[in-house]
């Protein structure tokens, strides 16, 4: 590959869902949004919890919290944190997570019991335009070329590299 993809991560999106005011719910909290984010608007749903026989941890939940989190259609997001870190109850693909969808263009992040937490990530926008990278062939024969050696002496290599 002789071109990488920049890809930035700007805007912060956390559900929280561990204040004491939320008894069975969490809010949206955007801090970054370049839009504002009015939480009101972002309301959390019940739905069915999907029952997978590699899922063990959620065997017993019948449902799960959804929330959208409000970033721009194209996005995609990066990765989940939790907090507290060492909630040992949630456990990432087992008891909460991220999904997209596609209807409502709407990523959501999920949680259901027994985990309770806040779930951070962020909104991932590819618009910063294609940058030309030297490849590791290019590398080797700009090296060679200065130690005298003729390019045909190296072994082409190619390698992507993903800026963040």
């Amino acid at each position: 590959l002789d071109k990488i993809i920049c890809v930035r991560f700007t805007e912060e999106r956390t559900i929280d869902c561990t204040s004491p005011e939320l008894k069975d719910d969490c809010i949206l909290v955007a801090p970054n949004a370049k839009t504002y984010r009015d939480p009101a608007k972002y309301k959390c749903r019940r739905e069915p919890m999907p029952q997978n026989n590699w899922n063990t941890l959620a065997r017993n939940s019948t449902t799960r919290l959804s929330c959208p989190i409000g970033c721009e259609p194209d996005a995609d997001l990066s990765v989940l944190v939790k907090t507290p870190r060492n909630n040992r109850l949630c456990q990432k693909y087992y008891t909460y997570g991220k999904y997209r969808d596609v209807k409502e263009k709407e990523w959501y992040l999920w949680l259901t019991e027994p985990c309770r937490a806040n779930i951070t990530t962020w909104c991932r926008f590819r618009d910063i335009p294609l940058a030309q990278a030297k490849t590791k062939t290019a590398w080797r024969q700009e090296n060679r070329v200065q130690k005298g050696l003729r390019f045909e002496d190296t072994q082409p290599v190619r390698i992507a590299v993903e800026v963040q």
